[in-house]
């Protein structure tokens, strides 16, 4: 069974917090089996959400998550990771920091507002994002994405988290 850290992080204990699960895709490691890899991230949990470790309200977030993650069903994978390589999913860096992503156990690969309804029913709340669901609000909620997603390190910033400060704080990536 696969073992991971589901400690909520802090602000200040992010470099080399990987919140990654044993088994899964590891940069370096060659051409990873995508069935084998998705039997095992079966057994464990139900999702993987792939979050912008130096986003500060992202940050928050997937803290905020991590500490109701009692049944581990969700993993959380900060995309800036050395050992994460984006393209094991289909996607480059640039695409995974343009809006959020996440896959199921069973690999569908999804991106935007259905990532955090996933993300919450994982950790049992899904009651808290249903209204992202009704279809009357559905396109509010994914237009009002949209917009914190290319803003979200400014905004981060203009609520007082600790900014950036190297070049890998931008919404294009840099490798």
């Amino acid at each position: 069974m696969a073992s991971y850290n589901n400690s909520p992080p802090s602000d200040n204990d992010w470099q080399g917090n990987a919140h990654f699960a044993e088994g899964l895709p590891k940069h370096g490691g060659g051409q990873i089996n995508f069935h084998r890899r998705q039997r095992q991230m079966s057994l464990a949990h139900e999702f993987i959400l792939f979050y912008d470790g130096h986003c500060p309200i992202c940050r928050r977030e997937v803290a905020w998550l991590a500490s109701r993650n009692k049944q581990g069903k969700l993993v959380l994978q900060d995309i800036h990771q050395a050992e994460f390589d984006p393209a094991l999913y289909g996607k480059s860096l640039d695409e995974l920091m343009a809006e959020i992503h996440g896959v199921y156990a069973d690999g569908r690969l999804i991106k935007g507002v259905e990532v955090f309804c996933a993300a919450y029913s994982a950790v049992g709340l899904e009651w808290l994002v249903a209204p992202m669901r009704w279809p009357w609000l559905a396109p509010l909620f994914d237009s009002l994405y949209a917009r914190f997603a290319s803003h979200r390190l400014r905004l981060g910033g203009l609520m007082g988290a600790k900014g950036c400060r190297d070049a890998g704080c931008r919404l294009r990536s840099n490798r």
